[in-house]
């Protein structure tokens, strides 16, 4: 699934729940939409995608992978879970897609 979500800027940030009655990803990508930089953030159920410091890659840049606590996947989608540029500035836009657990 493709969609968007505005950030809130707080630790607790958005909820987004996956179409069809929500589902739990095993990839998802984000990027920042609505202002100048930001990388294509990749995290996926191979690199140990789940609650807490998640393994990313950045497909925009010649970053190393690196840990975080960002986002979490849940049954029904993924929550964020930073005040951070990469998923949560408050009042922007962010673009992800999101790949189905099997």
């Amino acid at each position: 699934q493709c969609g968007s979500y505005v950030g809130n800027g707080s630790a607790s940030g958005p909820s987004i729940v996956l179409d069809g009655g929500g589902w739990r990803p095993q990839f998802v990508m984000i990027k920042l939409a609505t202002a100048v930089g930001g990388d294509w953030m990749i995290l996926d159920t191979t690199r140990g995608f789940a609650a807490g410091a998640d393994a990313r890659l950045y497909a925009s840049g010649n970053f190393t992978e690196s840990a975080f606590d960002i986002v979490d996947p849940t049954a029904t989608g993924f929550d964020i879970t930073a005040n951070n540029v990469l998923a949560n500035s408050s009042g922007q836009t962010y673009i992800y897609m999101a790949i189905r657990e099997e």
